[in-house]
């Protein structure tokens, strides 16, 4: 990979949590041989490349929502983790690789623990004492390896009692715990022909979330020769549109002058300059926009979108058709945009993003009905994200109206819990033991509990089991509590107000750099290098995800004169040294920083420190002592960085370098 390869997969994975090492399962497409100056469709054969199935690995550490081991707890216990397979996947083969230790205080002949793919049983495996640490590896049958959502399902049965005398369900020796750094599912296939895919209604599947390491597309423009060129609107509004349908998964771009041999590929040029690139290209109307989806000859692994029209103003109308619009209903592999009516462009939305002063079903945020069994329930979390720049007042309250029920013959010392980011915030009494039934059952939390950017509801239910006599009586099936989907949670209004610099804020939510529609950021490209294209589509592609909407950029070749948020992208000895005013930085030499003491650190400034080995990452958030010196070439082995600051000419606006 290239320095510059690094440098932004690297920034991606400090700022955005994004992986750092390229998944094995996915050809790595930004070391390919240099591109063919034209593609040419004559006689193309799409047939499958030969290449040899490909295997990845993912460790379960990696699949787990949250991090830390699975602990299986209790008697009887459960955990659950999904698995995603792409739809344009066909998979071989896939291995479920389990490293796990349990108590030693279990009974072998009665402990076990099972395994579920699709609540099909998978295999079961005792659980030993004197063995207390073990290793499995399960093959998972081909035909259950379809394209999807597919949960694996842990399960213990777990015992120290031979039953001559009663066993305390909840007994603390009672666990088995599963090592999810070392445990991991693989999967051996190959990317399907996309000839089966190649009609707009299948974007959505092209353009899959469920892709392992996120989608790699190349962007192919004609070289944009100034500032105000449209065909950097064309590529930013390309690169968020595909974001946008890729929903939480990462759009890694790369730009050209000229299509690649494989690898998905968006083309947005009008019809002379697309006819000087792909030979033989279908014909398009006189008037108007048209966007075409093919297979990629060289490569019919991958697709070719094709953007396009006889003027600017048609290649326009055929981005923004692209990156505003739905195309589910369209059978065809081509729209001619002169022969529709589209309705009003509006921005793809992202569902987990709410409004203020609004009141939204639990079902907005992708939440359905769930039922939390038995001791070890698991509980609900539900995930959605606030705008960046709240400020509620102290009075505000957001208003829960749960729908829920729970099952007789539990003991009335049962409850349930609600947390707001992990901050207790009230206890529902499960105490009839005839069980419940409640509608709009009313929960009030304070405004302030909620934070800028991503919020985390978790609701769980500890159902203790009803005792007779000496023994206490476990059923599973009977105890049940369940969170109905037409919930609702009331937003209140609140005021807006944003402490800055934040990190954490923009990797979070984009701000500010979508947060004035008057005066939108401008993208400062160094020296004009369109080589940088490809970084800056990939963060635009980023704040799109993280923001839910399209956002319109400006860009600049040379620092920008106007009142606006600046998102600088160069090696550092190629931006402006203006631009180094007012950072949180003293300078030595040409390229060479020095990070001041916290007693000196009076302008204020965020520095994230981003190793281009890939071994790790970690964010500063405050100047270091001693100071540490970060260089700015960026040769093998050193490191980039990242800041945010106050821009020095233009008071309230943010530079992001």
């Amino acid at each position: 990979m290239t320095n510059r390869t690094i440098l932004t997969r690297a920034l991606l994975a400090t700022v955005f949590g994004l992986s750092l090492m390229p998944s094995p399962g996915r050809a790595e497409r930004l070391t390919l041989p240099p591109a063919p100056q034209v593609l040419d469709l004559t006689g193309a054969s799409l047939t499958l490349a030969k290449d040899a199935p490909v295997r990845t690995t993912l460790p379960l550490a990696n699949i787990k929502p949250t991090p830390g081991p699975i602990r299986l707890v209790h008697s009887k216990a459960r955990n659950t983790i999904t698995v995603s397979i792409s739809d344009r996947f066909i998979a071989k083969d896939a291995l479920l690789d389990i490293v796990f230790t349990n108590s030693i205080a279990l009974l072998d002949d009665r402990s076990q623990m099972r395994f579920y793919w699709d609540d099909r049983l998978l295999a079961q495996v005792p659980l030993h004492p004197k063995q207390p640490e073990g290793r499995v590896t399960l093959r998972i049958p081909k035909e259950w390896l379809t394209g999807g959502y597919h949960p694996i399902r842990f399960e213990a049965s777990q015992h120290y009692e031979k039953g001559q005398e009663c066993e305390n369900p909840m007994a603390s020796e009672l666990w088995t715990e599963i090592d999810t750094l070392h445990s991991s599912f693989s999967i051996l296939g190959d990317m399907k022909p996309v000839a089966s895919m190649s009609r707009l209604s299948d974007l959505d599947v092209l353009l899959d979330p469920k892709l392992p390491d996120g989608e790699n597309i190349h962007f192919v423009a004609t070289r944009p020769s100034q500032v105000g060129d449209p065909r950097l609107t064309w590529l930013s509004l390309a690169a968020q549109g595909a974001a946008l349908r890729l929903k939480y998964n990462s759009l890694l771009a790369t730009y050209g002058e000229s299509p690649l041999p494989t690898g998905d590929q968006i083309v947005a040029a009008t019809w002379q300059e697309t006819s000087s690139l792909i030979k033989n290209m279908p014909s398009i109307p006189v008037k108007g926009g048209a966007i075409v989806l093919m297979p990629l000859p060289s490569d019919p692994r991958y697709f070719l979108l094709v953007l396009t029209g006889q003027t600017d103003d048609d290649v326009s109308q055929a981005v923004a058709a692209f990156a505003h619009s739905d195309f589910s209903t369209v059978p065809a592999s081509r729209i001619d945009l002169s022969t529709v009516s589209l309705p009003p462009l509006k921005g793809l939305t992202v569902a987990d993003h709410v409004k203020l002063g609004q009141t939204y079903a639990l079902s907005h945020f992708g939440y359905v009905t769930k039922a939390l069994r038995g001791l070890e329930a698991g509980d609900i979390q539900i995930r959605f994200k606030m705008p960046p720049d709240i400020y509620p007042s102290e009075d505000r309250q957001v208003a829960f109206h749960l729908n829920f029920g729970y099952s007789a013959g539990i003991r009335n010392d049962s409850a349930s819990s609600l947390f707001i980011n992990g901050n207790f915030q009230q206890a529902i009494s499960l105490n009839s033991s005839g069980g419940g039934n409640f509608r709009d059952y009313l929960i009030s939390v304070p405004m302030s509990s909620f934070l800028p950017g991503t919020n985390t509801i978790l609701i769980d239910a500890k159902m203790v089991p009803a005792v007779s006599g000496r023994c206490e009586v476990m059923d599973d099936e009977k105890m049940l509590f369940t969170l109905l989907d037409d919930s609702r949670i009331t937003f209140s209004d609140a005021a807006h107000f944003a402490a800055m610099p934040s990190l954490r804020l923009m990797g979070d939510t984009a701000f500010p750099f979508v947060r004035d529609a008057s005066h939108p950021p401008v993208v400062y490209l160094a020296q004009g290098d369109p080589a940088l294209l490809g970084s800056a589509l990939t963060l635009l592609a980023k704040f799109a995800q993280k923001a839910g909407e399209i956002v319109d950029y400006g860009f600049a070749f040379d620092p920008p004169s106007q009142a606006c948020d600046v998102l600088a992208i160069g090696a550092a000895d190629k931006i402006d040294p203006k631009f180094y005013q007012g950072g949180p930085w003293q300078q030595t030499g040409e390229s060479h920083f020095w990070l001041p003491k916290s007693s000196d650190y009076a302008k204020g400034g965020e520095v994230g420190w981003i190793p281009a080995d890939l071994t790790g990452e970690r964010i500063i958030s405050h100047p270091a002592t001693p100071p540490v010196k970060i260089k700015g070439v960026y040769a093998p082995g050193e490191s980039g960085f990242l800041v945010e600051y106050e821009r020095p000419d233009s008071s309230g606006n943010t530079v992001l370098l």
